[in-house]
């Protein structure tokens, strides 16, 4: 009886992580040094089209998912307003007028992390269940 207790549980568990990984509930993230604790919409759409180069008079870094992620997918979609096409495509024109260079790509949200936890300027999201001690989640206002 305990044993199937605890394997209904596991299961369980394991069923709303994975729910919540594909819906792509994403959290923004920062460097644990980085005194930030909001930042709004608007601000990360500047940020990821290039258009803002700081914030709170800091060098920011803004780091992408890999974008064939539910995550980076869902990301853009409510950030930039452009799918990932559609947001590699921005990139690519950007880069050949000359403005700017497009935010780094990280396979999967250990490698933001990773990069986040080592960059004081560092802008990332992961969703929300991969937060851990290393990022300092920020609220979106």
């Amino acid at each position: 009886m305990m044993k199937k207790t605890i394997l209904k549980t596991t299961l369980i568990t394991v069923c709303l992580t994975s729910l919540a990984l594909f819906a792509g509930d994403y959290v923004v993230i920062v460097n644990p040094a980085n005194a930030m604790g909001s930042i709004s919409k608007g601000e990360l759409k500047r940020l990821y089209t290039g258009k803002m180069k700081e914030v709170d008079g800091k060098k920011a870094v803004p780091v992408n998912m890999n974008y064939d992620t539910p995550t980076a997918e869902e990301f853009l979609s409510e950030v930039t307003g452009k799918d990932p096409s559609k947001y590699k495509k921005f990139w690519v024109d950007q880069m050949i007028k000359g403005n700017g260079t497009a935010p780094m790509i990280k396979p999967n949200s250990a490698a933001v992390k990773a990069i986040v936890s080592q960059i004081p300027g560092a802008v990332g999201y992961v969703p929300a269940a991969d937060v851990d001690a290393t990022v300092k989640s920020i609220t979106l206002n």
